[in-house]
Formats: structure tokens, sequence, C-alpha cells
């Protein structure tokens, strides 16, 4: 270890603890057994530090025999990260000119490549005629960190989650009064002012998608009604968000059955899951020649199998061996928190489905999600839109937002419907108890004074057969719509609203 000039200040001598009576071997094991790494080395008034003794547990923390430290101290030395040197001869140099202990945090290689945090206690140097003596205890507190690590990165997440939900929302209450808007316009427009709405509709239809998509990764709690929903939607979305993020030289396909794959599970947990591999196969791809991932989807009457394939490094057997382990990760510290698979693994145990992989070094890796497969709820199959399906009602909408409430009006209007209309939970309680007419009632759940669940709560303690749209970007965890209700996701269209309400009122 490096040495700095050493004080001329005297003090005097203390000797060394004495070795017990049980011998000196007696207390080595003593020494040894200790849950951290002592080390003894003198600093000479001339000549390089020399280190006098030295605990077994070095080897076990960090790899390296005591022996070659005994030997030569600046293989220790090398080990410690070059950011934390300076900082660490610093604080000894403060506390060799006081007379007194230090204590510092360090980051050291292990012989695996892995960064272990030590905590470094050293105790007041004792002058002796060859030099001063100093005795340190290094900790192991790498697990400590790496659980604050994951702790900092799960609040972390909730706050971004919190913010691009409620990002989300806004922008659905947008879209929601934009959308049925520009289809009005599109239909009453003269017929060259067609291809501008048009173009309008699909450019807010898009942004509705990216706003799905942002909430959906945000907020774990989305997903559809019963929790059934079809896994080539989302291995779909996941290449949809592939294409607008990846580097453009990876080639990305999709391999798909044409026709719906149910599964039981959560929607955003799922895609969750299948974006973490399709991120994986990504950073594999690094530096290779004609990169590619292919994901597929191949179901039969039990199962349901997503496949993320790509052409990367591919991994070594331990490498292998060690996945799904907590915080092990093959990434630099600063692009990974060794818990993607690690979460995958219990997200697909809450769904009853599993994880496989396969891998060849230099050839590429596959990965396998298994899930149990579902047959449609009969009360979740789409409902075909037919206009004469439901006749003409009255509909109260519930709403906050006056742009959402003007727009849906519109539309329902446009269907031959009477429409009334509150901005809040409790008004619009007082409006179905005053009007009996109120055959349908329309209600956002994000409101203030009052959220939707209390408003149908509450509708449902007096009229537990009138039907009830919810009206909603995202379903909340729990939240389970009865025969008498239908969750119609903002924003939407005029299709989608009269085959919302012909499903209730025919």
């Amino acid at each position: 270890m490096p040495s700095r000039p050493i004080p001329s200040r005297p003090r005097a001598a203390t000797d060394l603890p004495a070795v017990p009576a049980d011998g000196p071997e007696e207390w080595r094991r003593f020494v040894d057994a200790l849950p951290g790494v002592l080390l003894e080395y003198l600093l000479p008034l001339d000549g390089p530090p020399r280190m006098l003794k030295v605990s077994g547990q070095l080897e076990e923390r960090l790899g390296l025999a005591p022996a070659a430290v005994l030997a030569n101290p600046l293989r220790l030395w090398a080990r410690i990260h070059p950011s934390d040197r300076q900082r660490l001869l610093d604080q000894r140099v403060e506390a060799i000119e006081e007379e007194r202990g230090f204590e510092e945090e360090l980051r050291v290689l292990h012989r695996d490549g892995s960064w272990r945090h030590a905590r470094v206690s050293t105790g007041a140097p004792t002058r002796t005629a060859e030099g001063l003596l100093l005795r340190t205890i290094a900790m192991d507190i790498t697990a400590a960190r790496d659980l604050e690590h994951a702790l900092w990165e799960a609040q972390r997440r909730e706050a971004m989650g919190r913010l691009a939900s409620g990002v989300a929302h806004n922008f659905n209450n947008m879209l929601a009064a934009i959308l049925p808007n520009l289809e009005l316009l599109q239909a009453a427009v003269p017929d060259p002012l067609v291809p501008l709405a048009m173009e309008a509709r699909q450019a807010a239809m898009a942004a509705s998608e990216l706003v799905r998509q942002v909430a959906t990764l945000a907020r774990r709690e989305d997903q559809p009604l019963d929790d059934v929903f079809d896994v080539v939607d989302v291995v779909r979305e996941v290449v949809r968000i592939c294409h607008n993020t990846f580097d453009r030289a990876i080639t990305l396909t999709c391999d798909a059955p044409s026709n719906p794959v149910w599964v039981l599970g959560r929607r955003s947990e799922i895609l969750q899951v299948v974006l973490n591999l399709a991120l994986n196969a990504r950073d594999a791809l690094e530096g290779r020649p004609a990169p590619r991932i292919a994901l597929e989807v191949e179901d039969d009457e039990t199962r349901v199998l997503i496949r993320v394939i790509d052409n990367g490094e591919g991994m070594s057997a331990e490498v292998q061996r060690q996945l799904g382990t907590p915080f092990f990760s093959t990434r630099p510290a600063d692009r990974g928190t060794g818990l993607g698979i690690a979460t995958n693994l219990g997200m697909l145990r809450a769904a009853h489905g599993s994880l496989r992989w396969r891998s060849t070094e230099g050839l590429g890796s596959t990965f396998e999600v298994e899930l149990p497969a579902r047959r449609l709820p009969p009360d979740l199959r789409i409902v075909p839109s037919d206009p004469d399906a439901a006749a003409a009602t009255t509909i109260l909408i519930i709403d906050d937002e006056p742009l959402v409430r003007s727009s849906v009006r519109r539309l329902l209007e446009r269907l031959g419907h009477v429409v009334e209309d509150a901005d809040l939970g409790i008004t619009g309680l007082d409006r179905l108890a005053r009007n009996p007419d109120i055959g349908l009632v329309m209600v956002d759940l994000s409101m203030p004074q009052m959220s939707g669940q209390e408003v149908i709560r509450r509708i449902r303690t007096t009229q537990p057969d009138l039907p009830i749209i919810i009206m909603s970007g995202y379903v909340p965890e729990g939240l389970k719509p009865g025969p008498h209700t239908r969750i119609l996701f903002k924003p939407f269209l005029l299709d989608e609203l009269r085959g919302t309400i012909a499903s209730l009122l025919r």
C-alpha cells in the first residue's frame, strides 16, 4: 500500500494483544471465524508498507490468498477501486496526524470480476521503533448495499410509474375528446377535406396507442376484464415498442397466429416479461453482425408458448446456471440490477407459468415462456357492432372533464340517445335519483371528491341491475365488472361505444 511521510510526534508504544493461553493455533481459528477480514500492517520509517498478519477470510471474501498479500501488500491495494484509493489515503493521513482511528467504505474487486462493498475500520495507529502499526477490520457489506440499491430502484420505478400513470390519464382524457370529434368531423366535412380529417384521426389513434403502452408499463395493476387477455396482442405490442426504440440495424420478426390466443393473468406483467426478454436479446446483439430477434407464439388446447430468439453472443453454462439468481447480471453495474430474470420468474409463477432457456456461446439464445391456455369466457367475447341492437334510451355521463362530456354527448346523440351529464359523482347520483328514465350510466373512474368506484357502489345498493359503462384508461386491480357492467377504454370511437351499449341493452 502506498505510504505517506509519518508524522514525527512521539506516542507511547502499545503491545499487541496477548495470544490466549490456548495457543496461537486456537487464536488463528478464532480470528479466521470472524465475519470480516483482519489486517495488521506496518508503515515503516523508510521503505514500502509491510503486511504482517492477514486473516483467512480474505480468500473467501475477495478470492485473494493471504500468503500472496503477505508477500506483496500491493496486490490488495490494486484491488481497491481507483476512485476510492485517494480518499482512503487522505483519511489515513488525517487520522495518523490526529492519532485516531478512522472508518471508510470502499469498493474492492473480487477474483470473479465483481465489485464488493467493504466497510473498513482502522484503529488508532501504534508507534513502534520500526514505524506505525495499523490494525484494520474490513466487513463485507455487499448484500446490504445491493438491497439498498434494489429498494431505491423499486421506489424510483414506483415514482416513475405514478408520474407516467398520471400523464397517461391526462392524455387519455384529451384524446377522449379529440378522437370522437375527429370521427364526427370526418363524416361531416366535404370530400376534399376528408383526407385531412382521416390523417388527423390516424395520428390521434397512434397517440392513443402510445399512451396505452406507457400506462401499461407504468401500472402493474393495468389489466383487462377478469384478467383474461390475448397474448398475441401483447407480443405484437412488444414488437411495436421494439421497432420504435431498438437500433434499426436489428431485424425484428413476429410469427404469431392470426386469431386471438387467450391466457389468464396480468396483461401488464406478461408484457413486461416479454419486453424484458426482448431487451436482454437486444443487449446480447451488441457488436454482432446481422443482428436478429424473432418473437414466436405457439398454442394448443392446454398451453401457450412465447419464444424470444436472438443470434447474439449466447451464454456459457455457468451464466445459464446462475440465471434467475437475484442480483446476478452479466451487464456492467450501471446497466443492470440483476433482477430482470428473477422478476420475470416471479411474475410467471403468479400466472402459473414458467420460463425455460437454451443457449450456445457464439450462436445465440432462446427464451421460452409457457402459460396455461384459457378459453374466452362468454361474457368477455367481442360484441359485434349492431346499430339496431339497442333502442334509444336516456344515458347519464358522469365525468369531471368537460371536453370528455361534450364529445361523448355528441356520439350518444348521434346514436339517437337522450343525454344528461354531471361533472361530479355526487351530482351524478343526485341526477340519477331525480330522473327515473335514465337507463344507462357512463362513469369515469378517476374523479375528485368521489371516485367512480364509489359512485358505482352507491348505484348498486339501490339499482343493482342498472347498466353501467366504466370509462377509463386503466382498470385497477380488484375491479370486477358484473353482468350489468362493461369497461370502455378511453379514448374510444363510435363503433366501440355502439357495441358496448348494445351488449348491455340488448
